[in-house]
């Protein structure tokens, strides 16, 4: 989804300028590699807690692969970034990945185990992915809208994944639905999502009426209040909605996709 994200945000903030695919190209692969980074230096720090959820990755790959592994995708993601500078002569991605690599870090070493303040982090890096890819050729009202709706959607589902996780995380993080309970944890998460829908206009009067985007946007917004709610139900049901937040993104992906393919 990181690699869409950027290609999105290229495609939107090119605005039928020439593209140069090789630029774009160079940019997707370093967002890949970056959020490569996150998953291992997650999937290292989180070993012993994953080891109480059973995690498969843990067998397998192990604190000495995931270093390993961290030490080849970094000086990678790096290279990728400062040709992708090279070919566009432009620094600002670079202050861009400077920061989501600052955010990777104090996400991981001081704001997981705080809560929602992790989980704002986590959203609103993710959403910034597509102005990565857009700053390359240029900003504009469409793509900061889409990029703040992917920001609350990840945030909103990052809250449903700490409900999940509630009896694994005690003792290890201080979580919104710890501290408040799950039912104001969920409540919030669909007070979130529901924050989208004046931003989803945005693209309508910025970038012309477009059915498609309507439809699907419309499509998932609904599919992530309803997986909220659910989980505001029962609290078993965190699994399931968190799947469903995912599969919605998707299709909100395709609803953004529309004013480049349209």
């Amino acid at each position: 989804m990181a690699s869409a994200a950027v290609f999105i945000g290229a495609m939107i903030g090119n605005e039928g300028k020439e593209l140069n695919y090789l630029l774009i190209s160079s940019a997707i692969v370093h967002a890949a590699l970056m959020l490569a980074s996150a998953n291992i230096i997650n999937h290292f720090r989180d070993m012993d807690l994953d080891k109480l959820k059973r995690s498969k990755t843990t067998k397998r790959i192990g604190r000495r692969g995931s270093l390993i592994i961290l030490l080849f995708i970094m000086p990678s993601a790096f290279l990728t970034l400062a040709y992708s500078i090279h070919i566009s002569m432009n620094i600002i991605p670079f202050f861009i990945s400077m920061v989501a690599f600052i955010s990777i870090i104090t996400y991981e070493y001081h704001f997981k185990s705080k809560g929602f303040p992790g989980n704002l982090l986590v959203g609103f890096s993710i959403g910034s992915l597509f102005i990565f890819g857009g700053i390359y050729f240029g900003v504009n009202w469409t793509l900061i809208s889409i990029s703040l709706m992917a920001s609350l959607a990840n945030v909103s589902r990052e809250i449903i994944k700490d409900i999940e996780d509630m009896d694994a995380d005690r003792g290890f993080r201080d979580t919104l639905p710890i501290r408040k309970g799950y039912k104001f944890a969920s409540f919030l998460s669909m007070v979130i999502v529901m924050m989208s829908f004046p931003v989803a206009f945005i693209p309508l009067i910025a970038s012309g009426f477009n059915v498609f985007y309507l439809f699907l946007i419309a499509l998932s917004l609904i599919s992530m209040i309803y997986a909220s709610y659910s989980t505001y139900g029962d609290r078993s049901e965190a699994a399931r909605s968190s799947s469903i937040y995912k599969s919605a993104m998707i299709v909100s992906l395709l609803g953004f996709s529309s004013y480049i393919l349209l």
